[in-house]
């Protein structure tokens, strides 16, 4: 990991690079045995590599105004295929062999392209107005690497990319000798329809993914009362 941070008057940020090798990871995968009744095995030797740039960003070109940023872009895969595990039971007894043919395939179940940009303005003393823009994109559906044991199997579906807007705004004040912050906010100010979660289906296309959809236009508002 290599990083790099810089501070100014008005403008910091912060570059990071990262390359993770996990080796050796254990999946578990459930296995019938002879006599009907079902188990489970320790696949070994699976490795994975996580690697990506992330950027982060504040700028504050007024008193009044903050605006704040970032950018992860990740690359994040299974690297390596595994062959011929045999499995045996508690006698010793050979009872499978797995392969799992997953070199090259994304790992799943996080976006792994996000980006943020924000806007903080100061509107009178102690009062804030937030807006929030968000980006995902490289979500790939959730698959469990043991169903990859054919060469070939296709890589996860991946959903589409999303984008969303929120917004708040906040104002200090005491209650007595308390320092109170009430927040009023809108999540979704546009009402997006996207793709939050997926489980994969048959054949890897948006025809046979399970599909979780995220949250419409919400509201909410809350107190922070310090003690």
């Amino acid at each position: 990991e290599l990083g790099y941070g810089f501070r100014g008057a008005t403008f910091a940020a912060n570059l990071n690079l990262y390359r993770t090798a996990w080796n050796d990871r254990t999946l578990t995968q459930g296995i019938q045995n002879p006599d009907g009744t079902f188990s489970t095995a320790n696949i070994l030797g699976v490795n994975a590599i996580h690697q990506g740039v992330e950027f982060d960003f504040t700028y504050k070109p007024s008193d009044k105004l903050s605006i704040i940023g970032m950018l992860s872009l990740g690359d994040w895969k299974w690297d390596s295929d595994v062959e011929n595990v045999e499995i045996y039971d508690e006698e010793q007894n050979l009872i499978d062999t797995v392969n799992l043919y997953i070199s090259g395939l994304k790992v799943s179940d996080a976006a792994q392209t996000t980006a943020a940009l924000g806007l903080d303005y100061e509107l009178m003393d102690k009062t804030h107005f937030t807006l929030d823009y968000n980006y995902f994109d490289d979500l790939y559906a959730d698959y469990d690497p043991n169903d990859r044991g054919s060469q070939g199997d296709p890589q996860a579906w991946k959903a589409p990319a999303y984008s969303t807007f929120d917004d708040s705004i906040r104002h200090g004040f005491k209650i007595g000798d308390l320092d109170t912050t009430l927040t009023a906010r809108m999540n979704n100010v546009f009402d997006t329809e996207y793709i939050a979660d997926a489980l994969d289906g048959s054949g890897s296309v948006a025809e046979t993914a399970l599909v979780w959809f995220g949250y419409g236009r919400t509201f909410n508002i809350s107190a922070k009362i310090k003690f």
